[in-house]
């Protein structure tokens, strides 16, 4: 089995993450084919001790019978064991998408949430947010600076500020204007 590190590099263009979540670790694992090779495998019928169970675009499994009834199976399964599950797509879940008209229905029976982008009203706020949840010391003019010299993204503003955090404790200073440019 590949861990995540070898999967990256190994297929640099995977573009979706099929995640499995488990404090334990045992042999519970989630089958991932790129190219039609496998590079982990689920066994579905045995996650009783598994908590969440995250898979990203679910969209990709469509008419190919055998992960439906596989993600059938899970859905079924977790409701006997009480896993959490998540899935993520790009598909609006009333649609049918899904050759199994069982996993259809069952998906259609879940709670379901759009997520929207974070306008730019409110991206100050949010990265704000974000790094007094991970305790990052980030000043008004310093964050400002970010989304006004960098990309105007959550995911790129968040691992910059994961990257200053590093910086300003490696060089024992707070994080400043002229320690973000140093980093940009």
């Amino acid at each position: 089995m590949l861990d995540e590190k070898q999967v990256k590099e190994k297929y640099p263009d995977l573009s979706h993450n099929y995640s499995l979540f488990h404090e334990r670790t045992t042999a519970k694992q989630l089958q991932v084919t790129y190219e039609k090779k496998p590079l982990v495998q689920l066994h579905y019928d045995s996650i009783e001790d598994i908590d969440l169970v995250c898979i990203d675009g679910i969209e990709f499994i469509q008419n190919k019978k055998e992960w439906e009834v596989g993600l059938f199976n899970l859905i079924n399964n977790s409701l006997q064991t009480g896993c959490r599950l998540i899935f993520t797509s790009s598909y609006n879940h009333e649609k049918a998408i899904f050759t199994l008209p069982d996993l259809d229905s069952r998906i259609k029976k879940f709670s379901s949430y759009e997520l929207f982008p974070i306008g730019d009203d409110y991206l100050l706020d949010a990265l704000k947010n974000i790094a007094k949840l991970s305790s990052i010391s980030l000043g008004d003019r310093e964050a400002q600076y970010l989304i006004t010299y960098t990309k105007r993204n959550m995911s790129d503003l968040v691992k910059i500020l994961e990257s200053l955090d590093q910086l300003s404790m490696e060089n024992k200073r707070r994080i400043t204007i002229p320690l973000i440019k140093e980093l940009l």
